[in-house]
């Protein structure tokens, strides 16, 4: 049971690392990679915008934007983000059960070999405390 821990931390920090090392060398940097929602109402989707800028010297466009789970809808431009200009990635999270959460978004580039990772993390509470 040990081990698996132990691995399943490694796993975890690799992706981290990866996550960030694409961040720092990528076209397009990111306001934020990561919001908290804090506490919100159940049954009632959020939305949150991540904005970013395009500092490479080509015209980047983002290919897919894929989600942990189906409680958590992206919505992004597919047109060319050009150099110098700013583009964003939307995030709703439908807040169904009252629990805690934190999902993965990953943003997958023309120009990048690696992904950027963004989250949104929060409490979903039958009502606000």
């Amino acid at each position: 049971m040990k081990k698996k821990s132990v691995l399943i931390l490694f796993v975890i920090l690799s992706i981290l690392t990866i996550s960030m090392y694409a961040q720092e060398n990528s076209a397009l940097k990111f306001d934020e990679i990561s919001f908290d929602f804090g506490k919100i109402k159940q049954g009632i989707p959020v939305k949150h915008i991540f904005k970013f800028k395009n500092t490479g010297k080509q015209p980047a466009v983002i290919k897919n934007v894929t989600t942990s789970c189906g409680c958590t809808v992206p919505e992004y431009s597919q047109k060319p983000v050009l150099p110098d200009q700013l583009g964003k990635v939307v995030i709703t999270y439908d807040a169904k059960s009252p629990l805690p959460f934190n999902k993965t978004i990953i943003v997958s580039l023309s120009t990048e070999k690696d992904p950027i990772l963004i989250r949104i993390k929060g409490e979903v509470v039958n009502k606000i405390e």
